[in-house]
C-alpha cells in the first residue's frame, strides 16, 4: 500500500501548485546577486559635449555617460541624487523651447564634467558601492567624497 502512496505522490511532484506532504514546499535556491551591467571601460566618454565654461570649451557628459561608467542605469543615479547621496547636478543644458507637459517648469539634461564623472568613479569605488560582494556600502563615505571632490574641482 505504501508503494502506491510513494507512486501517487512522485506523480504529483511535477504537478504546478502541487503542496509537498506537511505543507511545507522546498526553499528556492538562493541566486548570488551579480550586477545587471558590467561596468565598462572608457566608452563612456566617447560623445562629449563641447561647452563655454568660464570662457573656457569643457567637456560635459549627460547622466547616461556617468551612468555608463558605473555600469547602472540613469534612473539610477537619479535616485541616487533624490535620495541625497549624490548632489544634483550643477551643469545643466539649455532647457528645451517647447515643454509637453503642464504645469512642469522645462529643464535641460543634467550634465557633468569629466573631473566629476572621475570623482564619482574613485567614490564609488572606495566607498565599495559597486561592489556585489560589500552588503552595506559606506554611503555616508561615497556622499563625503563626491562633494569635497566636486568643490575642489569647482
Amino acid at each position: 500500500m505504501s508503494n502506491n502512496i510513494d507512486d501517487f505522490d512522485k506523480a504529483l511532484a511535477d504537478m504546478p501548485g502541487y503542496q509537498f506532504p506537511g505543507g511545507i514546499k522546498p526553499r528556492r535556491k538562493s541566486r548570488t546577486q551579480e550586477p545587471k551591467v558590467e561596468p565598462a571601460d572608457d566608452s563612456w566618454d566617447s560623445t562629449p559635449r563641447i561647452m563655454k565654461r568660464k570662457g573656457v570649451d569643457t567637456e560635459f557628459f549627460r547622466v547616461g555617460a556617468l551612468a555608463q561608467s558605473l555600469g547602472l542605469t540613469s534612473a539610477a543615479i537619479r535616485k541616487w541624487e533624490s535620495q541625497g547621496r549624490m548632489p544634483l547636478s550643477r551643469y545643466r543644458s539649455p532647457a528645451p523651447k517647447t515643454h509637453g507637459v503642464e504645469g512642469k517648469k522645462p529643464m535641460g539634461h543634467r550634465l557633468y564634467t569629466r573631473d566629476q564623472i572621475e570623482i564619482v568613479i574613485l567614490a564609488a569605488t572606495e566607498a565599495g558601492v559597486l561592489d556585489p560582494d560589500v552588503t552595506r556600502p559606506n554611503w555616508s563615505k561615497f556622499t563625503k567624497i563626491v562633494v569635497d571632490g566636486w568643490k575642489s574641482k569647482s
